[in-house]
């Protein structure tokens, strides 16, 4: 089975089905473009917030990851964007909708009347555009002149050819009709031209209806054709129940589904949402992409590299092979050097030409030396040396000629050795460069990070594995309350005016006397009286059911108040101490608070705070220097990437490092 690149026609009406009502009447709160072809919706709805995602050509749902963008000097935000965010931002989307059962998704924004369209094509070399409530062009994310259509600013914006049909609106005859058209091709091919699905929906239709995929359509029966019917109908039945499939392939995703696929060898997981298994299904994608990239800009580099490192041995060996060849004839030149003396001598005292001078000399050299050729114009006469050619200098003693011969072996060996020490640096480039490709990878990796649904609020896990959550303001006291607390839930509350609603989750399980008093110190931590500077406080919990929304009669509850009935359990002097520390996980990292023991068994980089009287973000911007200062080179590249308002927002208030 080939890895499903992007979403299907049948994908985006089941995404649509179940997500649609969730997304109508959110404001757009922001706009971001981690890259060309995505950009990422924070919508502000009324019970919570979202992250609608939009990749040309690929997907559209809602997500859980962050992916982030740095906007510095040097990240500069791309056109497309700041016109986004001039054009939509604070604007609600009034109607979300599939384009005919195309891979076009279309949004329209705009306060009460739709003023805006964002078109998002799902289809290859789709691209995101932007128009106005008449189609025309505001801007896109890449501007094309195609054969049937062109994306230009200030055109008319015209939709995609159309490729496939309503699979969801034909009845039994109409599919059985369209096939038949295709009566010379194969069962699959038919299904994929006459119903304009995808190649692995028609081979999942051929599985459930028992029907060889590489059959003619002409050879099929009236009951078989119904079989297919039938086996595409039950597919639809299962689309409408929301769920989503990720078939893997040992620990490779290769498709993602809105029904169980059983045309398949592969490890299915099954999510609730199919919007949550797109998600973690085109994340891991892009994640993988992220680190490509980031290797394959490190690798161009080691490449260019190892060319160099090639050439410099190769020219190593050369100064080494100079180096000992002049060392080597200088050495029998030596051993000859009387023999050699009077030859030269001989050559110097004759007045008539070169060659006759040659003529009348040479017997003076023996077998080991043996003239090759003479230069008369520089008074250079070319020997042999057992089997190495030279020059001697005929205006040169032997003994000089021998000398000079000694200095140019010095001289490659030195070159030889400069050569070596280039090479060294070269090595440890490369060495670093391999270092930091890994590093690269890990900063990618990083950079898409999953949020928790928790993570908005104050948040901890108690050393037996229970989450704590605590409200950050008055709305959010009010929703945990509402929506989270459970009757068998731990309802905790620091005893002092201005302090946050508390819930230890328990599932089920019974928390011990410790997680109860390390939730008391979420209570206790993010409570006035760490603003106030006190040193402890005294924090009370209850049950759940103890807990109610309903004032006593004639009596009104402000919003975030509530009332509390029955006996309080106090924990006495909580002490306003408060670790913080970076937990590093699956080359990822997420920011966790808690007592020194509980955070001290999940990571090594922590410290501790107490109230004190520099603000949040510069104790962020010391507490992360200060872990930085303690990590491996590894770890390190990962606490580099974490934001500081990650660090701060965990702060509770103005506060101190004491270790």
């Amino acid at each position: 089975m080939k890895v499903k690149k992007s979403m299907s026609s049948l994908d985006l009406y089941s995404w649509l089905k179940w997500c649609r009502d969730r997304i109508l009447n959110c404001y757009i709160d922001n706009i971001y473009m981690p890259k060309g072809n995505l950009i990422i919706l924070k919508l502000k709805c009324k019970s919570q917030s979202f992250n609608l995602v939009i990749e040309a050509s690929r997907r559209i749902h809602l997500t859980k990851y962050t992916f982030k963008t740095t906007e510095t000097e040097q990240y500069k935000i791309p056109l497309f964007c700041t016109i986004l965010r001039r054009k939509i931002r604070d604007k609600k989307i009034l109607n979300i909708y599939q384009y005919d059962f195309e891979r076009v998704v279309i949004v329209e924004i705009g306060r009460v009347e739709p003023e805006y369209k964002l078109i998002a094509e799902i289809l290859p070399r789709g691209v995101i555009v932007l128009t106005d409530r008449d189609n025309t062009i505001i801007y896109a994310s890449e501007f094309r002149e195609m054969k049937d259509r062109s994306i230009k600013v200030k055109e008319k914006y015209t939709l995609p050819p159309r490729i496939g049909i309503d699979i969801t609106s034909l009845s039994p005859k109409e599919i059985t009709c369209k096939v038949k058209e295709y009566a010379k091709s194969t069962i699959v091919r038919g299904l994929v031209r006459a119903l304009g699905i995808p190649g692995e929906l028609a081979e999942e239709i051929c599985y459930r209806a028992g029907i060889d995929k590489n059959r003619r359509v002409e050879t099929l029966n009236t009951q078989e054709l119904n079989s297919i019917v039938k086996a595409l109908s039950d597919i639809l039945s299962e689309v409408n129940h929301g769920k989503g499939y990720i078939v893997y392939d040992g620990d490779t995703p290769i498709t993602v589904t809105p029904y169980k696929p059983v045309a398949t060898h592969g490890r299915i997981v099954e999510y609730q949402l199919f919007n949550d298994a797109l998600d973690e299904y085109f994340t891991y994608y892009m994640r993988l992409e992220e680190e490509l990239s980031a290797r394959e800009k490190v690798e161009e580099e080691i490449a260019r590299l190892e060319t160099s490192l090639r050439k410099q041995c190769e020219l190593i060996e050369k100064y080494r092979r100079e180096s000992e060849k002049y060392k080597r004839i200088a050495d029998k030149l030596m051993m000859n050097l009387h023999i050699l003396s009077e030859f030269l001598k001989c050559i110097r005292s004759q007045s008539e030409n070169w060659y006759k001078a040659i003529d009348k000399c040479k017997s003076i050299l023996n077998e080991t030396v043996t003239i090759k050729s003479i230069n008369p114009s520089k008074g250079l006469i070319k020997v042999t040396v057992n089997g190495d050619n030279v020059d001697l200098d005929v205006r040169l003693s032997a003994y000089d000629n021998i000398s000079k011969l000694y200095s140019l072996a010095k001289e490659f060996k030195v070159k030889a050795e400069r050569a070596k020490e280039a090479l060294s640096r070269l090595e440890e480039k490369i060495r670093e460069l391999k270092s930091r490709m890994e590093l690269e990878t890990i900063k990618a990796r990083v950079a898409i990070k999953r949020r928790e649904w928790y993570e908005k609020y104050h948040w901890l896990i108690t050393p037996s594995g229970f989450l704590v959550i605590a409200g950050r303001d008055q709305s959010q006291n009010e929703s945990l309350v509402r929506k989270h607390l459970k009757d068998d839930d731990i309802f905790l509350h620091a005893d002092i005016h201005g302090a946050p609603a508390t819930i230890l989750k328990v599932e089920g399980s019974k928390p011990s006397s410790r997680d109860i008093e390390e939730a008391a110190l979420l209570a206790a931590v993010y409570s006035k009286a760490w603003k106030l500077g006190l040193h402890v406080v005294d924090v009370f919990w209850v049950y759940g059911k103890q807990v109610s929304k309903s004032p006593p009669s004639g009596e009104y509850l402000p919003k975030g108040a509530f009332m509390v009935y029955g006996k309080k359990n106090y924990i006495r002097n909580v002490a306003l101490k408060l670790a913080l520390g970076i937990e590093i996980y699956n080359n990822s990292y997420r920011v966790i608070v808690g007592s020194e023991d509980t955070v001290k068994s999940k990571t090594k980089y922590y410290t501790i705070l107490i109230p004190g009287d520099e603000d949040p973000y510069t104790v962020a911007r010391k507490v992360k220097e200060k872990l930085l200062s303690k990590c491996s080179e590894r770890e390190k590249y990962i606490i580099e990437s974490v934001d500081l308002n990650e660090i701060a927002m965990r702060i509770p208030g103005k506060s101190r490092i004491v270790e």
